[in-house]
């Protein structure tokens, strides 16, 4: 029975190498239409994916715009409804729109 030498793989190994030629052969026309095909479909592909990405994007930017002005609306009708009840806002309205006073003001108008 031998002994196992650690050597003889790699003597084997570099003595394949010596032995195989490798050969480089050109491309036919074939190849290069299919690669430049591929080239192709993925720029565009790129750039499809740019177009939606930046569709999106400015997408959400008019909601958020559109959720901020929806906010501050909400206020507002919020501050108002809750003014319409108190006494202050009864009174200016009836002063304003219907033209009527408290009891005991006087009220001068013009002839």
């Amino acid at each position: 029975m031998r002994e196992y030498d650690p050597e003889v793989p790699m003597k084997k190994l570099k003595r394949f190498l010596k032995s195989t030629k490798v050969v480089y052969r050109k491309s036919t026309a074939l190849t290069k239409i299919v690669v430049a095909a591929a080239v192709a479909l993925s720029i565009a592909a790129l750039l499809t994916l740019r177009i939606a990405t930046d569709n999106t994007r400015n997408h959400t930017e008019q909601l958020r715009q559109e959720a901020i002005s929806a906010e501050q609306e909400q206020r507002r009708l919020e501050e108002y409804l809750s003014q319409r009840g108190t006494v202050q806002e009864i009174l200016r309205i009836a002063q304003e729109r219907l033209g009527l006073a408290e009891p005991d003001s006087v009220i001068i108008q013009p002839e």
